[in-house]
C-alpha cells in the first residue's frame, strides 16, 4: 500500500467529514492521546465501543486527579475503515492535536496505514484492534499488542470444529488481500486437523450488505454444517439473515472482530448459537476486579447499558496506558513522546485485577488469552 505524503494526507483530512476547522493544542497540565477508528460505516458500533471503553478508564482517572496531576484527553478521529483517512488522521493527531501516543487504533488495513507513521515519528502504538501476523512478528519497542493474534483465535476455533466433527465447513470472507489470506489459513488449518478440505467459500466486499444475498446463496448451495465468518459488523448480520432466509441454519463461528453485541442487537433471538472467540474475560465475570470496575463505571455512565467485550477490551488497553504513564514518574515534567516511548518499551508483567498481560523479556504481545463463547437468545454468553 502506498503511503500518503504528509501534505496529501492533511489535504485528505481537510476534505473528509471528520475534519475540524481548528485543532486545539494540548492545554497546560494535559496529556493528549490519539485514536483513529471507524465511527461511521459498517464497523461504527465496534469503533464506538472500543473508544468508549477507553473513555471510561480516563474519566475515572481524571476524577481522581489524573496522572501525576495531569488530566487525560483521548481524541478520536473517524476513519470509516478507510486506509487513506487513517493515515491522514495519524498525521493530524500528531501535527495538529499534539498527541504524545496512539491508543486503540482499529482493523488491519487501517492499522497498516497508521502504524508506519507512528513508528517514523517515534510514537508508541498501544492496543491496535487487529491480530494480523505481520504485527506479531515485528517485536518493535513502540508497538504494544494487548490481544491474542488472529492465529491464536483461528487455532482455537478450528480445534473446536475438528473435535466436534463438523463435516462440511464453509467460509465467508472479504474480497481483499486480508480475506484471501484468511481463506488460505482456514484451508491449511482444516487439513492439519484431519485432512478436511474447505467445502465452500464466498467472498464479499466490505460494506457489501447488498452483496450478502449472492454470498449466502453460494454458501447455501454448498450445504455446510458450519460456517466461519470472516466478515464483521453489518456485513456479518446481512450474511446470516440472507442465509437463514434461504432456509440454511449452519452453526456460525467468528473471531472477536465480528462484534458480538451487534450480532444480538440486530438478530435478536436468531443470534442464538453463534460461537465467538473472545480475547478478554467475559463482562459477566464480576468476581474479577477488572470486570467489576468496568461494570461499576459503565453503570455510573449509563445505568441501563449492556456490558460488552469490545468495550471491556478498550477499557483494558486504557488501563495499560495509565500504568505506563504512571511509571514515567512525576519528575518527568510535561510528558513527551520520547518519555512515553521509553516507558512503553520497558513494560513488564501487568496484573489488571485478574487479567494479566506479560511484556517481560521484551515481548511486544502481552496476551494469548482466547476463550470460546456461545450467544444465548437473550444476548448473554455461554462459555
Amino acid at each position: 500500500m502506498t503511503m500518503l505524503t504528509r501534505r496529501g494526507a492533511l489535504a485528505a483530512l481537510a476534505a473528509s467529514p471528520c475534519a475540524a476547522p481548528a485543532a486545539p493544542r494540548p492545554a497546560a497540565g494535559e496529556i493528549v492521546l490519539g485514536q483513529s477508528a471507524p465511527l461511521s460505516g459498517p464497523f461504527a458500533a465496534l469503533g464506538m465501543h472500543y473508544r468508549n471503553g477507553a473513555l471510561l478508564a480516563f474519566a475515572e482517572a481524571n476524577r481522581a486527579g489524573g496522572v501525576h496531576g495531569r488530566s487525560l484527553r483521548l481524541i478520536t478521529l473517524d476513519d470509516a475503515y478507510d486506509a487513506a483517512r487513517a493515515a491522514a488522521n495519524a498525521h493530524a493527531l500528531l501535527d495538529e492535536h499534539g498527541a504524545i501516543g496512539f491508543l486503540n487504533h482499529m482493523f488491519t488495513n487501517t492499522v497498516r496505514a497508521s502504524w508506519p507513521i507512528a513508528r517514523e515519528a517515534g510514537v508508541c502504538y498501544l492496543g491496535p484492534y487487529t491480530g494480523h501476523a505481520d504485527l506479531y512478528r515485528m517485536r518493535h519497542p513502540l508497538l504494544v499488542l494487548t490481544r491474542a493474534s488472529f492465529d491464536d483465535e483461528l487455532a482455537r476455533i478450528l480445534d473446536y470444529v475438528a473435535i466436534v466433527g463438523y463435516h462440511r465447513v464453509g467460509l465467508a470472507y472479504y474480497d481483499n488481500a486480508v480475506g484471501l489470506e484468511l481463506k488460505q489459513e482456514v484451508q491449511a488449518g482444516l487439513q492439519q486437523r484431519g485432512g478436511k478440505a474447505l467445502a465452500v467459500s464466498a467472498a464479499m466486499p466490505i460494506g457489501g450488505t447488498q452483496a450478502a444475498a449472492a454470498a449466502a446463496k453460494a454458501l447455501n448451495d454448498g450445504a455446510p454444517d458450519a460456517v466461519l465468518l470472516g466478515v464483521s459488523g453489518t456485513d456479518a448480520v446481512a450474511l446470516i439473515q440472507a442465509q437463514r432466509s434461504g432456509g440454511a441454519r449452519p452453526v456460525y463461528f467468528a473471531r472477536s472482530l465480528v462484534g458480538s453485541r451487534q450480532l444480538h442487537a440486530a438478530l435478536g433471538r436468531e443470534a442464538q448459537g453463534i460461537v465467538v472467540s473472545q480475547l478478554v474475560p467475559s463482562p459477566a465475570r464480576t468476581g474479577l476486579p477488572i470486570v467489576a470496575e468496568y461494570r461499576r463505571l459503565l453503570q455510573q455512565r449509563q445505568p441501563n447499558a449492556e456490558p460488552d467485550f469490545v468495550e471491556l477490551e478498550g477499557f483494558v488497553n486504557a488501563k495499560v496506558m495509565l500504568k505506563t504513564l504512571e511509571r514515567m514518574g512525576a519528575s518527568v515534567g510535561a510528558p513527551t513522546r520520547r518519555a512515553l516511548a521509553d516507558a512503553v518499551s520497558a513494560l513488564g508483567r501487568i496484573d489488571l485485577g485478574g487479567h494479566v498481560l506479560d511484556f517481560s523479556g521484551g515481548r511486544r504481545s502481552g496476551s494469548r488469552y482466547v476463550e470460546l463463547t456461545m450467544l444465548r437468545s437473550d444476548g448473554t454468553f455461554a462459555q
